[in-house]
C-alpha cells in the first residue's frame, strides 16, 4: 500500500482545469455500490465510459478514497491516467 501510494504520488496533480467532471473513487465492494449500482461495480470500467462521453474540452478528475489511498490496483490506475483526458488529483488535498 505504501509503495503504491508513493509511486502514484508522482502523478498527483493539484491544479484543476477550468472544465472538468469529478469522479471520486469509492472503496471497492462498498455497500452503496453493491446494492445501489451493481452494473457499475467496476469503477475503472465506468471511468473509461465517462471519458468516452466527455465533451471535447472537458477533463475527468479522479481522486482516491481517503481511506483507500494506495490500495487500488496500480496497473488499473496507471492505465486510466495514461489517457490525457484523465487527471489523478492529490487525495490529500
Amino acid at each position: 500500500m505504501f509503495l503504491c501510494q508513493t509511486y502514484l504520488s508522482f502523478f498527483y496533480k493539484n491544479n484543476l482545469p477550468k472544465k472538468f467532471v469529478y469522479f471520486p473513487l469509492h472503496v471497492p465492494n462498498d455497500i452503496s455500490l453493491t446494492i445501489r449500482a451493481k452494473s457499475y461495480l467496476d469503477q475503472f470500467d465506468l471511468i473509461e465510459k465517462i471519458v468516452k462521453s466527455l465533451p471535447k474540452n472537458f477533463f475527468l478528475v479522479i481522486k482516491e478514497h481517503p481511506s483507500f489511498v494506495g490500495n487500488y490496483a496500480l496497473k488499473k490506475i496507471l492505465n486510466i491516467i495514461q489517457n490525457n483526458k484523465v487527471i489523478l488529483f492529490d487525495p490529500f488535498k
